[in-house]
């Protein structure tokens, strides 16, 4: 008889694992791309805060640019109107003098 004794174990065959080794590399790229892409997301959203506090900044700029000119507009007309009220005073002076 020619049989194979209860304590042997049977021939085992070897399977190549290139497959799991491809996802994993598939995988392990993947990841590294959705870091890259996270930290370009992150940049991004700085750079826009940035740009946010620059818009603030200007829009801050303009008002009292804005008040600045208001101001000076209302310093001209009262310049304005006391050059004319000057002049009046000047005229009925020399009215009265004479």
């Amino acid at each position: 008889m020619n049989q194979q004794s209860p304590s042997r174990s049977p021939k085992r065959t070897t399977v190549r694992t290139t497959i799991t080794v491809t996802k994993f590399s598939e995988h392990m790229v993947a990841q590294r791309e959705n870091a890259d892409l996270h930290q370009d997301l992150l940049k991004c959203q700085a750079q826009n805060e940035d740009l946010k506090n620059v818009l603030i900044g200007l829009d801050y700029k303009l008002q009292v640019f804005n008040d600045l000119k208001s101001d000076l507009q209302q310093h001209k007309d009262m310049l304005e109107k006391s050059e004319a009220a000057r002049l009046g005073l000047q005229q009925d002076l020399q009215r009265t003098a004479v």
